[in-house]
């Protein structure tokens, strides 16, 4: 699911090896313990949620990146990339008029 801000929160429903059913929220408490992770990813094993803070993700340009839609049964994903016009050399064009 996808947050109307432009982050994501992804829902566990299972996790397995195989034909091997592992329970969610031992695993998630395992990977927020253990798993580096960067600061824009929060883990949540009671809620089994992982958040994905796009929007505070820091990128080495000035880009900025939102979710716009996130459908991942239907391998449907839509993400805004947002260039600012002097990152590309390019000057803002002026609508005042001046």
């Amino acid at each position: 699911m996808y947050k109307k801000n432009g982050d994501v929160v992804l829902k566990q429903k299972s996790i397995s090896i195989g034909l091997l059913e592992l329970p969610n929220k031992k695993i998630m408490e395992y990977m927020k313990k253990y798993l580096p992770m960067p600061e824009w990813v929060a883990i949540d094993p009671a809620k089994s949620e992982i958040y994905l803070a796009v929007t505070q993700m820091e990128i080495k340009s000035n880009f900025h990146v939102k979710v716009e839609h996130l459908d991942l049964e239907a391998n449907n994903i839509a993400i805004q990339l947002k260039v600012p016009y002097r990152t590309l050399g390019i000057d803002p064009i002026n609508t005042n008029g001046q």
